[in-house]
């Protein structure tokens, strides 16, 4: 389980893996031990990734798990008729159009719901699911993780884009690849690492 904080990467593994040389291996015992870490991890802005294991797995992301509010959210990876990504402009960097499930809501209604809500875009279809997507964020109180459920959609309809300004969007802008994949070095890193692949190599 791969979990972001900022810019910062926690991997949750069953035992020691093959680490890259810019990752930090922590082995803990039990929940305790686990806890006191990822605080540590969480305030001090100088900790590398780290890659976190020492018993079993769903007990270790089980544990994770209960230290935080958890939220669930969905959105999409809009392409149109001319292999164009949707990229929406929030808070002065890239990103792309999600948000929290309501209740009673699939992911996939969620997803189609805030892209339509944030862009302005009405004609939409899901192709398939991309990922799965793990950030925790702070709320004072409390400290939330929130799983995004992301999906490749399709529209061939050329609609007006409509930023939606109370959610802070400023922008919604059609990109080429070149242009999808600069917006992705100038993105958050969750989306960096689980969606750029996946999104500009067409």
């Amino acid at each position: 389980m791969k979990v972001f904080h900022n810019s910062k990467l926690l991997v949750l593994s069953e035992e020691k893996a093959n680490l890259q040389d810019d990752f930090l291996g922590v082995c803990v015992k039990d929940s305790d031990e686990l806890k006191r870490f990822v605080n540590r991890w969480l305030s001090l802005d100088e900790y590398r990734d780290v890659m976190v294991y020492g018993y079993d797995l769903r007990k270790l992301i089980d544990d994770f798990k209960s230290m935080f509010t958890f939220v669930e959210a969905a959105g999409g990876v809009v392409r149109n008729n001319e292999g164009k990504v949707l990229f929406i402009r929030r808070w002065d960097m890239w990103d792309l159009p999600k948000g929290k499930m309501e209740k009673g809501e699939t992911p996939e209604q969620t997803a189609i719901r805030e892209v339509k809500e944030e862009t302005g875009i009405k004609s939409l279809k899901i192709i398939e699911k991309l990922a799965e997507s793990y950030h925790i964020y702070y709320d004072e109180p409390p400290c939330y993780l929130k799983r995004s459920h992301w999906y490749a959609m399709e529209t061939n309809k050329t609609e007006m884009l409509t930023p939606q300004l109370e959610e802070e969007i400023t922008d919604v802008v059609w990109l080429d690849k070149k242009e999808c994949k600069k917006a992705f070095s100038e993105t958050y890193r969750t989306l960096r690492d689980v969606l750029m692949e996946k999104v500009c190599d067409f």
